[in-house]
């Protein structure tokens, strides 16, 4: 099941055109955002979602889709400018780690034993 993303506001949903509020909910699928509405009624947006070969996790992957990380990959919606919770590092996660409450890769290591 897809994850339901919490709009800043300014956010475009691909499907409608229409500019989302603050508070609003989205969803990303491709890169693209996605409004509750277009998500529930639009056949574009199965479209979207299912003709993809690759399974993306919330709508764009991981950011090392052959690596350990379970960071987001960084698109123009959701872009890699958010600070770790843990060690304060800036510009590590997007906003849809964030929404996992993730941290960097550099402190998840360190919470699981790693290097």
């Amino acid at each position: 099941m897809a994850t339901w993303l919490t709009a800043n506001g300014g956010e475009i949903c691909y499907g409608c055109g229409e500019e989302q509020e603050e508070g609003d909910e989205y969803q990303l699928v491709n890169g693209k955002v996605y409004c509750e509405p277009c998500v529930e009624d639009s056949e574009a947006f199965d479209d979207e979602y299912y003709d993809d070969d690759d399974y993306l996790i919330d709508g764009v992957g991981f950011a090392d889709s052959s690596g350990k990380s379970a960071l987001r990959a960084a698109t123009p919606t959701n872009p890699r400018d958010q600070p770790c919770p843990q060690c304060g590092a800036q510009d590590v996660l997007t906003p849809i780690d964030v929404s996992h409450h993730y941290v960097c890769d550099r402190c998840a290591d360190q919470n699981e034993g790693g290097y």
